[in-house]
């Protein structure tokens, strides 16, 4: 993938081509230093050895969660029992943190070119026993890059997932909601509560209501109120629309749901959602005619 390609969304992300069974980069051993300058090497050719690269800046976008989840690759669910190695260009404070915290940093400039990466964050998951890149891309989140090696995973034990979910099983439940104190609504808790346990599967969420969305987005930073300021920049509440019954400006309300999508799905592994650090499950509700909202949760897996 290139930089300039805009990435997947979570629903598409398994459906992405690996290299599996195509003419494929031959990846290779590497060697590099810890942050504090200790000589190391990085072994991905090991045979019965899965290894998840991840090249990283310090400061570029979208690195931060990336830096989060490589201190615990298997509770943030980017991995489960793949080598994670991270690698940087040079050494810097997130680097040097994340090595105290327990993570195999390895800075190894030449790594970059080799792997054909043009820009950071970038993943590359490497079969040490086909000795092939098998899937790689631009990192555009924890839980796209979470999906795509579950899936290159599933692929290799012949798994059903990524190919029908036969035999799958989906549980199902419906969460009432009050639109009365804000006009957006963190569900994360609930979701997750109602996922705790399940094993790894996908989580839908969705919001039968013709003027209610729903979002994965930052809350408690001021995210609300912005994204609430934006909404009423792109469909003011006044008279202006053909859809005109319900308080003045409900016709607003009725676009929200082609901004701001009614359903979204979210992966999960071990039973937790594989959410970034910084992303919660909310309702977008702004119509003040009806505050009294459900939204339906369910999960299907094996």
């Amino acid at each position: 993938m290139s930089a300039g390609q805009r990435p997947p969304s979570l629903e598409s992300a398994v459906a992405i081509p690996t290299y599996r069974g195509q003419p494929a980069p031959t990846p290779a051993d590497f060697g590099g230093t810890t942050p504090v300058g200790d000589p190391v090497t990085v072994t991905v050719l090991t045979p019965g050895r899965w290894t998840l690269l991840l090249f990283l800046g310090e400061e570029c976008d979208g690195c931060r969660d990336f830096w989060d989840a490589a201190t615990d690759p298997v509770g943030s669910g980017l991995a489960s029992d793949e080598h994670v190695v991270t690698v940087v260009r040079a050494p810097g404070a997130s680097a040097t943190t994340a090595a105290a915290r327990g993570a195999l940093v390895v800075c190894a400039p030449a790594a970059f070119p080799a792997y054909g990466v043009s820009a950071a964050p970038f993943f590359s998951l490497v079969d040490g026993s086909v000795r092939s890149v098998v899937s790689e891309g631009l990192a555009w989140g924890v839980a796209q890059v979470a999906a795509l090696v579950a899936s290159a995973r599933a692929d290799d034990r012949g798994s059903t997932a990524g190919a029908g979910w036969e035999g799958a099983l989906m549980d199902s439940v419906v969460l009432d909601v009050d639109t009365r104190r804000s006009r957006i609504v963190d569900l994360t808790t609930s979701v997750g509560d109602f996922c705790a346990g399940r094993g790894d599967g996908l989580c839908s969420v969705f919001a039968p209501h013709a003027t209610a969305g729903l979002a994965l987005m930052e809350v408690g930073s001021g995210s609300e109120a912005d994204l609430l300021d934006a909404l009423e920049r792109l469909i003011p509440r006044d008279d202006r629309y053909r859809h005109r019954h319900g308080a003045t400006g409900h016709g607003a309300d009725h676009l929200l749901p082609a901004l701001v999508s009614p359903s979204l799905v979210v992966p999960v592994f071990g039973g937790r959602l594989a959410l970034g650090t910084w992303q919660s499950v909310v309702l977008v509700d702004l119509n003040t005619d009806n505050p009294h909202r459900q939204v339906r949760v369910s999960f299907l897996g094996d």
